[in-house]
């Protein structure tokens, strides 16, 4: 059966499951990062195009052994403009929103504290393309995250060494206090884009992230998995 609007809202909080049924496009927001302290709420819609053969993903079990594809339909979470909705839509969830900053902006509108508690549980940033996702910890034991985009390329740095620095120039303080950063997975810029979703459960938050790789005939879903978790 198709994948509908209510099938993506009630796999929010399974966000591995929505991954591997179908190719997740999170479009956020512009504008400039807004200072360090608490990640701002936000409200997104979740539409559902039909799968097509120009998005294809991975399978598992034994045909995933013989290396078969499906074709897969396409989520698309949108930011909504202006202040989160007190009472989002049937097609609509509240989330908290984590903007990308610029290496410039690193130290002083980069890091988002995520809180343990209230009635918003997830947490969404714009697709990685050649930016990085990094989790951590503030010296005050909150739970932090950061999208940053590294700087332009300089003869002979690769995008890991970019990458590395920029989540290490300035993360080491957050609101006085110092933190400890993670660096996030490997991804190859040049071809692939990441999703990102987080989700606080059983009192803590875990990340996933969803590859998708540009190949000759459209797109493939590589992997979909989770790749941290902070308590």
């Amino acid at each position: 059966m198709p994948l509908t609007v209510p099938d993506v809202m009630n796999l929010l909080t399974d966000p591995q499951t929505l991954m591997r049924k179908a190719y997740v496009a999170i479009a956020g927001g512009g504008g400039a990062a807004p200072a360090n302290g608490v990640a701002p709420v936000a409200t997104f819609t979740v539409t559902v195009e039909d799968a097509n053969p120009g998005m294809l993903g991975f399978t598992s079990g034994i045909s995933g052994l013989f290396g078969r594809t499906k074709e897969r339909p396409t989520v698309r979470i949108t930011k909504r403009a202006g202040a989160a909705l007190a009472v989002p839509g049937p097609d609509q969830f509240n989330a908290y929103y984590i903007a990308m900053a610029q290496v410039a902006d690193v130290g002083t509108a980069s890091h988002y504290g995520l809180p343990r508690d209230g009635a918003v549980t997830l947490c969404i940033t714009s697709m990685i393309t050649a930016c990085c996702f990094s989790v951590g910890h503030a010296g005050d034991g909150s739970v932090l995250v950061s999208h940053i985009q590294p700087p332009p390329a300089a003869l002979g740095v690769t995008l890991a060494d970019r990458q590395a620095a920029a989540v290490a120039a300035g993360l080491t303080e957050f609101n006085g206090a110092p933190t400890q950063f993670r660096n996030n997975f490997e991804y190859d810029s040049m071809r692939d884009r990441i999703a990102i979703m987080g989700v606080f459960a059983h009192h803590r938050w875990r990340f996933y992230a969803q590859k998708t790789s540009i190949v000759n005939t459209g797109s493939m879903v590589r992997s979909a998995a989770a790749f941290v978790a902070v308590d």
